[in-house]
């Protein structure tokens, strides 16, 4: 008797528990999920990937400020980067200066110096887009912005800066690629 009664609470216990899976699994939770994971994203992806790609300087850094739209329990802040488009080695913005808007999860730093020189892998913004249109945004988020070592002419990823590569190699790249 007792091991039917055993088995019995066992039985229980594992549908209890399979309910309760099932019942986590269908809960649609509405606040917007974060932290996700992103790939890193090497020179030839970046590439790959985009159809702007310009070297500018850095005229303006706006300081963050939140996105009106943002989930009010996840707050998401812009940061806007006016940069005057020196050379466009892929695409044309038909700008002399673009807005870059960058993404913050917090108010935080941005990536960008006024005054300073870069590579930029470009993807724009469009109307249905959380950045909206008329705006830019780097690939990857930060992975396709390179300082630019004007002495050197050298590109440095200001994440990685064992990972530079020359400006000429990069235009070379581009120059092979078959679109």
């Amino acid at each position: 008797m007792h091991k039917i009664l055993k088995g019995s609470a066992l039985a229980g216990f594992v549908a209890l528990v399979a309910t309760m899976g099932i019942i986590a699994a269908s809960i649609d939770d509405e606040r917007p999920k974060s932290n996700v994971a992103m790939r890193n994203l090497d020179l030839d992806d970046q590439l790959n990937k985009v159809d702007h790609i310009v070297v500018g300087l850095v005229k303006e850094v706006v300081s963050p400020y939140a996105d009106p739209n943002a989930h009010p329990e996840v707050p998401r802040y812009f940061g806007d980067v006016i940069v005057i488009v020196e050379e466009e080695l892929r695409g044309s913005t038909g700008e002399n200066e673009i807005t870059v808007r960058t993404h913050h999860h917090a108010r935080q730093a941005s990536t960008f110096t006024e005054g300073e020189r870069a590579l930029l892998f470009l993807i724009p913004g469009q109307p249905d887009s959380v950045e909206g249109e008329g705006v830019y945004v780097v690939s990857g988020m930060y992975q396709g912005k390179y300082d630019l070592d004007e002495a050197a002419n050298r590109l440095i990823d200001p994440k990685d800066d064992e990972r530079t590569y020359q400006l000429s190699e990069i235009r070379a790249k581009i120059a092979n690629m078959t679109r």
